[in-house]
């Protein structure tokens, strides 16, 4: 299959963080970096007239922090561009929320985190199934590490979206709706295909662990068992999952061995 040259604007005003950002997205043989900037007036005008496919930008830019330079990107975009934020500060993944980036990368990163942003940007970007089953873990060998620690599901809509095990919380089976929806750190739920059923998701990873009919956490994000309850660590500590007796044995077991 041929593979296009994705668009990349970078905006980072350290030159030794836009270098190496340059170089690392190259080695895919993916993208073609249309800007390498560390900012300006005339940045947005730029993007605008380049439009580009992938756009990074870092934070705290000089003058002009890189979220208010995403929502001014937001009410000027007519294309289908993904933002992802480039920073050394963890906290501000809220902002990258708040601003509906696609995602985020900390400062300084290992090539598995871009490999992670990349995949997530291909499947986005691809619309036949087939293609999907092709390119999720093609690129740049992610068959490996990358895709150890990636989750692929598929929406109600057909849409496939590619996550890290480490955004998801825990899900839940919607009765009403007869679909399992999964709980991410960086969005509340997103609902899965009716067709998806528990052993589809116990099947992908041991982290995953059935706590009762209805939820299947993601133990890694487990505080304590509390009882026949448990408590997850924020932010999904909001709501105190049940644990039926069927599956108590095994869950107390699995959080022993962590």
């Amino acid at each position: 299959m041929e593979q296009r040259a994705y668009k990349v604007f970078i905006i980072e005003d350290s030159e030794q963080d836009r270098e190496l950002l340059e170089k690392s997205l190259m080695s895919y043989n993916l993208f073609q970096i249309v800007g390498c900037l560390p900012g300006g007036s005339g940045v947005l005008a730029l993007i605008q007239r380049l439009h580009p496919d992938l756009l990074f930008v870092d934070v705290e830019l000089p003058g002009f922090p890189g979220y208010e330079l995403v929502n001014r990107l937001h009410e000027q975009v007519t294309w289908n561009m993904k933002v992802v934020f480039y920073t050394a500060y963890p906290q501000y993944m809220l902002e990258a929320i708040r601003s509906a980036a696609f995602d985020f990368l900390l400062k300084p990163f290992e090539m598995k985190e871009l490999d992670l942003i990349v995949n997530r940007f291909i499947q986005s970007k691809i619309e036949k199934k087939e293609e999907v089953n092709t390119m999720a873990c093609g690129i740049r060998g992610l068959e490996d590490e990358a895709c150890k620690n990636a989750f692929s599901i598929q929406l109600p809509t057909g849409e496939i979206r590619v996550l890290r095990l480490s955004e998801i919380g825990y899900f839940k089976f919607n009765a009403s709706r007869r679909c399992w929806e999964v709980f991410l750190f960086i969005q509340k739920l997103l609902a899965m295909r009716s067709s998806i059923n528990a052993m589809n998701i116990l099947g992908f990873s041991s982290q995953f662990v059935q706590i009762h009919k209805s939820y299947i956490i993601n133990i890694q994000h487990l505080a304590m068992i509390d009882g026949d309850e448990c408590i997850m660590y924020p932010p999904f500590n909001g709501e105190r999952l049940p644990i039926s007796s069927k599956y108590k044995k095994a869950l107390q077991s699995s959080f022993i061995q962590l």
